[in-house]
């Protein structure tokens, strides 16, 4: 449900970079682990290398954007 909101703030924005984990892939489950994640979808925002925001649901792209205009 959030993919597609992902992918068109990766295509209209180029200031910031979306990465996608696989959080059932075993081999994924010692970074879903260090990384805290407990439900899916969960969206984490990093500003120079550190964690400054977590965001967990399906968040509407609007105020998705918002919140990743705060750390522009």
């Amino acid at each position: 449900m959030i993919k597609p909101v992902l992918e068109r703030l990766d295509s209209e924005n180029q200031w910031f970079d979306i990465y996608a984990l696989d959080t059932d892939a075993v081999e994924n489950a010692d970074i879903v682990s260090d990384l805290s994640i407990r439900s899916v979808p969960t969206l984490k925002i990093y500003k120079d290398g550190k964690e400054v925001e977590t965001l967990t649901g399906a968040v509407p792209g609007d105020k998705l954007l918002a919140v990743l205009n705060k750390y522009k």
